[in-house]
């Protein structure tokens, strides 16, 4: 099928896109940026070290600095997964699995409505027009 806009023949892919990692300098500009109520001041040697640190794991490139195998039912059972991954993923999983089990026998709205069906009805009383409550004929 023949492009039938014009201009659009005539876009060119944008090339030559600058780094995504910030320098040192602008990492510690926007970490500070949390801190810039004077309240922290008394803090500025803890803060540096926050700073130092959260740079270090930031260069390093650890994402997921705590993480497990993958282990039995993943494609690749030695792939180091996030602890906080799989917690979601475990969830999500159990979740499915409330789903789609019957509803139990205790306590769930199927036996209250169970319940509810095989009380009997009380006779309808005729000398109060309306109104169900039970009533000796």
């Amino acid at each position: 099928m023949a492009n039938r806009d014009p201009t659009r023949a005539q876009l060119q892919p944008r090339t030559g896109q600058p780094d995504p990692m910030l320098t040192r300098t602008e990492f510690d500009a926007r970490f500070r940026q949390r801190f810039h109520d004077p309240a922290f001041a008394p803090l500025e040697a803890e803060i540096a070290r926050l700073a130092s640190v959260a740079w270090d794991a930031y260069d390093a490139g650890r994402k997921a600095p705590r993480t497990q195998p993958a282990g039995a039912g993943f494609a690749d059972p030695d792939y180091q997964l996030s602890d906080e991954w799989r917690a979601i993923h475990d969830a999500l999983q159990q979740a499915e699995r409330r789903q789609r089990d019957p509803p139990r026998r205790r306590g769930s709205c199927w036996s209250a409505l169970r319940r509810a069906a095989s009380t009997p009805v009380p006779a309808r009383c005729p000398r109060v027009t309306g109104w169900w409550k039970p009533c000796a004929l």
